[in-house]
């Protein structure tokens, strides 16, 4: 494999050019890096360390089999102090097909990002769905956010716990998921038809979340089978969607563990 001359800063690298094919790139953090050298070795071309690991972390470096080697890449420029000492040079994250959540389980869940297009949004929802233990996670092919370096260290390992799909079109997605047992579940912010709280959610639940601006989609709507807001208290009238998105799926959760 050819070096990458590209400078690296801190795995923020400017967006690439809509179409272009995906490249390996640097993840960067103890966490992140922590979570592929567990979960998705094979992506890892190579780990640079420079700062003493934890003893567990030495323990998985060793037993994996990647590549290893001590002190930081020579093409990083700038804001090595957000490596916290460690940055993995891997191949682009992989992602799976819709049918990999075709027989779910009975307390599963599986969000749909719907038009959400900031990949900090998306890395902090990642970072939720990997704490919660969700099921997956499935992105439009256009128009939104996809897995890059960035949104991998924002997940802290989020992105190698949670499969993640794309596909070409939701609604339609949605449709087949119906078919396979899913209950699909919109939020929206007018025409809900209960609080979140307020119902006893069972059975594998779909949360779709739509982009800040306009919500869901009319034609993703249409495919839902119930929709819901989660209310608030104070005078700011809504919450960003990666904040939006944590609290659904612990109320979600908090049903499902009650059912």
């Amino acid at each position: 494999m050819k070096r990458n001359k590209s400078k690296v800063r801190g795995g923020n690298r400017r967006h690439r050019r809509h179409g272009s094919k995906p490249k390996a790139d640097w993840v960067i953090g103890i966490h992140a890096v922590q979570a592929l050298v567990e979960h998705s070795p094979h992506r890892i071309e190579r780990v640079h360390v420079w700062r003493k690991p934890s003893e567990e972390l030495e323990k998985l470096l060793q037993s994996s089999g990647v590549k290893r080697l001590d002190g930081p890449p020579t093409d990083f420029e700038s804001a090595t102090h957000l490596a916290q000492g460690i940055a993995a040079f891997v191949a682009p994250f992989e992602y799976e097909d819709l049918d990999r959540f075709r027989s779910p389980q009975q307390d599963a869940l599986l969000l749909v990002l719907d038009g959400v297009t900031d990949t900090r949004n998306l890395g902090s929802i990642l970072r939720s769905a990997g704490f919660f233990g969700v099921s997956g996670v499935i992105l439009p092919k256009d128009r939104s956010a996809s897995i890059t370096a960035l949104v991998e260290r924002i997940a802290r390992g989020g992105s190698a716990l949670t499969p993640v799909a794309r596909v070409t079109n939701v609604a339609r997605s949605l449709q087949q998921l119906s078919k396979w047992g899913w209950t699909i579940v919109g939020t929206a912010l007018d025409g809900a038809d209960s609080e979140i709280h307020d119902r006893n959610w069972s059975g594998p639940i779909c949360l779709v979340l739509g982009a800040e601006d306009r919500g869901i989609r009319p034609l993703v709507r249409a495919q839902c089978d119930h929709l819901t807001v989660v209310p608030g208290s104070g005078q700011v009238q809504s919450l960003n969607v990666a904040s939006f998105a944590t609290v659904a799926i612990w109320e979600l959760r908090r049903s499902h563990r009650e059912a």
